[in-house]
């Protein structure tokens, strides 16, 4: 059934309901709606949705789960989220979508607030790769956890992921558990100033063959890398300059945990 909601709708949410009923979004209307986290938590059965052209969106202040677990979803519009401009957070929200294969490059373009990505797209395992303007028009970005993790499909890091992400103060867990790339660009974080915690941010990443001499040259402020490569069990050597101009820095626990391979000289 096509089935059409009219009036003012404060929230889309799915708690409480025991199974999966919707399997397209044709148009979003425009009802008020203000809240959307967990519009379609954990319904199997969506696999198309639709862009925003008259401003359904434009009063969400979050994206918060909005497609977790949606395993059978397919794509995403580009311009689903363009009216989002007061969307803070992005968490889990498209974890578990296991049938995506693409993300769009300016899906957060004009979500210009946002400030928190955690998990957004964890466990996104048909994922090939990560377009490199993605978080380009997101300048208030102060942490991103978990936000790639368990993603095997995805073979190469754009070396400009975060390169306008100037308020970046904390990683934890970026690539973690992402076994399909074997290197990292030495530009990754280059521009990320501010930086203070980089902990698990490749834990568990076993095809890293390799790490780059210069990829925290300019992070000064760093003061963690607990568990940043943790059970990388193919890497064999580490820079020996690698955390120079890391002074600050007052927790290396398991930066190298059961990385067995290893020889030479440590830092």
């Amino acid at each position: 059934f096509s089935v059409r909601i009219s009036g003012t709708v404060v929230s889309l949410d799915s708690e409480g309901i025991k199974a999966p009923c919707i399997s397209e979004v044709i148009q979003w209307g425009k009802t008020d709606v203000r809240y959307i986290s967990g519009a379609f938590r954990d319904n199997y059965l969506l696999k198309r949705v639709c862009s925003d052209p008259y401003n359904a969106l434009g009063n969400i202040d979050n994206l918060d789960q909005v497609f977790y677990r949606c395993s059978e979803l397919e794509e995403i519009p580009e311009d689903v989220f363009k009216n989002c401009v007061n969307a803070h957070n992005a968490i889990e929200t498209f974890n578990g979508c296991k049938s995506l294969t693409s993300i769009p490059e300016k899906i957060f373009a004009n979500c210009r607030n946002l400030n928190h990505l955690h998990a957004t797209f964890r466990n996104c395992s048909a994922l090939t790769e990560i377009p490199e303007d993605l978080f380009a028009n997101n300048p208030n970005i102060y942490e991103a956890s978990y936000v790639f993790d368990n993603c095997d499909g995805i073979t190469e890091i754009p070396s400009d992921l975060f390169k306008n992400n100037h308020e970046l103060e904390s990683i934890y867990g970026l690539f973690q558990q992402s076994d399909g790339f074997t290197s990292i660009p030495e530009d990754l974080f280059a521009e990320n100033t501010k930086l203070q915690i980089l902990e698990y941010a490749f834990n568990n990443c076993r095809g890293l063959t390799a790490i780059p001499d210069g990829l925290f040259r300019n992070n000064s402020d760093i003061k963690s890398f607990c568990g940043a490569f943790h059970n990388c069990l193919s890497l064999t050597t580490v820079p020996t300059n690698i955390f120079d101009n890391n002074r600050k820095v007052i927790n290396f626990q398991g930066t190298f945990g059961w990385c067995y391979e290893l020889e030479g000289e440590s830092p």
